[in-house]
């Protein structure tokens, strides 16, 4: 191979991560991240479902964060 289609293929490779990274960072991940906010948010409510009294305890966050994160990483 040459140089020229080496670096062809080089610059072609480079495109093609940076237009993944933004579909990623400005489309896939918003999405994502609003869903496990809803998900968070709905097992949490389900949790106090029959009695709410709205108060938020540490045991409230420290649940919604565990469910947050655990949709994130899936």
């Amino acid at each position: 191979m040459n140089i020229e289609k080496i670096n062809s293929l080089l610059l072609t490779l480079c495109l093609i991560g940076i237009f993944y990274l933004v579909y990623y960072q400005n489309i896939y991940f918003p999405k994502k991240l609003q869903n496990c906010y809803d998900v968070a948010i709905g097992l949490e409510r389900a949790r106090h479902q029959p009695n709410d009294d709205l108060q938020i305890t540490n045991t409230d966050i420290a649940g919604y964060m565990k469910n947050l994160t655990s949709c994130l990483s899936d």
